[in-house]
């Protein structure tokens, strides 16, 4: 198991306990960029969301989803304040990453039966810190359309 999932159980929010949330994750999500630019290495974040319409906690339901579509090395955390599941995809480029991004929107949509929304930024092209990249995400739709309804 991930050393840095012990004691960061979301289980009190009713998120599957092996998503971490955000807060409890970032020391490991700033290790994880400090690689990156020590090795030169490109990390893909992606950010999902559910229509807010169709799931009242959204997290609750997309992020353990979202975990199940992702890499053993993807790191992913729920953020509940925000109603959003973030990824951290290490030595993902641009175009694999939304290729990445497509498949997990199809599967979480099709698990889910709702729209799921999947924005993209790539370090270091985007953004060089990661709350940088959660929003250049969410300005860089990988798709206009939801896939799901």
């Amino acid at each position: 198991m991930w050393s840095w999932l012990s004691g960061r159980s979301t289980r009190r929010r009713g998120v599957a306990a092996a998503v971490p949330e955000l807060q409890g994750a970032l020391p490991r999500i700033a290790a994880e960029f400090e690689r990156a630019r020590r090795y030169e290495r490109t990390v893909t974040v992606a950010v999902f969301t559910l229509d807010a319409t169709d799931h009242a906690s959204s997290t609750e339901h997309l992020c353990p989803v979202v975990r199940e579509a992702v890499r053993e090395t993807d790191l992913v955390v729920c953020d509940p304040v925000a109603r959003r599941c973030v990824v951290v995809m290490p030595e993902i480029g641009a175009e694999e990453g939304r290729r990445a991004v497509g498949r997990m929107r199809e599967l979480c949509a099709k698990q889910l039966r709702c729209p799921v929304r999947g924005d993209l930024a790539v370090f270091p092209r985007d953004g060089w810190m990661f709350p940088d990249l959660v929003e250049a995400a969410q300005k860089q739709v990988v798709t206009d359309e939801p896939i799901g309804r």
